[in-house]
């Protein structure tokens, strides 16, 4: 077996410590208690005096800075994407449907790592040509005031 000299050895250990992600902190705003809810050994519905209808509601997502939530809703027609977001008072928006969501049925909303995309299941065709109505993912990017048009 080959011995790894010293210098080596902490280029590799400042590589490794170097992709270590920081420890969340606790107590940041809108992370901890999700929309004013704190954890229980019982399962509960998640705010239902904003959320629940008498649609079904499923999947949701939290941007990282727990300041927008995004989730499924399914009308008789097709699946919707809806967002709520925490406002400067503290209290969360009625829900809207999401400013590049329903045209078309889509569903299962997820946030990358950093919060500057959000992926999502949709049955838009990829092109004029396209029309299978086959489920892709596609993704929108955060932009100053909302986010981007969807991609595939």
């Amino acid at each position: 077996m080959k011995k790894i000299n010293g210098c080596a050895f902490i280029l590799l250990f400042l590589a490794f410590v170097s992709c270590q992600k920081e420890a969340p902190k606790e107590n940041q705003q809108g992370l901890g208690t999700f929309m004013s809810m704190k954890p229980t050994s019982t399962p509960l519905l998640l705010c239902p005096e904003l959320i629940a209808s008498s649609l079904d509601e499923y999947n949701g997502t939290f941007s990282p800075d727990g300041k927008e939530f995004f989730f499924t809703t399914n009308t008789p027609s097709k699946g919707i994407i809806c967002v709520t977001r925490l406002g400067e008072n503290n209290s969360w928006s009625t829900p809207k449907i999401a400013s590049f969501s329903g045209v078309f049925s889509e569903y299962d909303p997820l946030f990358s790592p950093d919060g500057k995309r959000l992926y999502f299941s949709s049955e838009r065709s990829i092109n004029k040509e396209d029309s299978s109505h086959k489920t892709n993912i596609w993704f929108v990017e955060k932009t100053d005031s909302n986010w981007s048009e969807p991609s595939y």
